[in-house]
């Protein structure tokens, strides 16, 4: 018997530990630690790769450099250029902040919402955020992708 309490108050533990919904309390300092790395760099101006995985439009999937200036994106274009889809609207996309509000709001928007993530451990870029709705929704999810960060001149109070 109290082998049995033994191996049910490790369960209870292990349960405890993924937080609400599968989320870890050990991803949300994951995030927590990479959003304060993208902070400290103090970026008002960069241009970032980017393109977006979900039920959505099919430019998104395309890879676009995004130009973003106080924290709004102020150009897009897409990096390979070719037949297919044009270039998506800079609305469509999101900037680097905005995609770690979304990854806070995701775990408590729905139940069984989850998200697996992985940043560059220079700069806090989020390489991919894969937002996982739960399984039951199948159109829910985004997957985010970002690459080739360039900051510009306006960062740390630097000007040229």
């Amino acid at each position: 018997m109290r082998m049995l309490r033994s191996v049910a108050a490790v369960v209870l533990l292990v349960l405890a530990a993924c937080g609400d919904d599968g989320v870890s309390p050990f991803q949300m300092q994951q995030v927590a630690r990479a959003q304060a790395t993208w902070e400290a760099q103090q970026l008002t101006y960069y241009t970032v790769e980017a393109r977006l995985a979900c039920f959505c439009p099919s430019e998104l999937g395309q890879w676009h450099e995004l130009t973003v200036a106080n924290d709004s994106i102020i150009a897009a274009r897409r990096v390979e250029p070719g037949e297919g889809a044009p270039a998506a609207p800079p609305q469509w996309f999101a900037t680097v902040d905005e995609v770690f509000q979304r990854v806070r709001a995701w775990n408590g928007s729905m139940r069984g919402n989850r998200f697996e993530a992985e940043f560059d451990a220079v700069t806090g870029l989020p390489l991919q955020v894969n937002l996982i709705t739960s399984p039951d929704i199948a159109d829910g999810g985004a997957v985010y992708y970002y690459r080739a960060l360039k900051p510009g001149l306006v960062s740390l109070g630097v000007s040229p």
